[in-house]
């Protein structure tokens, strides 16, 4: 087992539980760090043809934000095992 892979199976044996067993709060979690995005997708200057990856997407409101930009945004979630 490579150490990514590993990586990977921590993640999701720690936050997996959380992501199945309360999604509706997670994702109002969430939510509340759109003021933190906002800003940091303003300093990126993101354009048409852009990409961006978010690995740990979660319920995908970062890349919400990022498809209003124009780009192609793309996300990952580890599964919960």
């Amino acid at each position: 087992m490579t150490s990514a892979t590993q990586a990977s199976s921590s993640s999701a044996e720690r936050w997996g539980p959380l992501w199945g067993a309360r999604p509706d709060d997670w994702a109002v979690s969430e939510e509340q760090h759109v003021p933190s995005y906002e800003p940091a997708l303003a300093r990126v200057a993101l354009e048409p043809g852009h990409r961006v990856l978010d690995i740990g997407c979660g319920a995908g409101v970062f890349l919400e934000l990022v498809a209003g930009r124009a780009p192609s945004p793309t996300g990952s979630t580890p599964p919960s095992r």
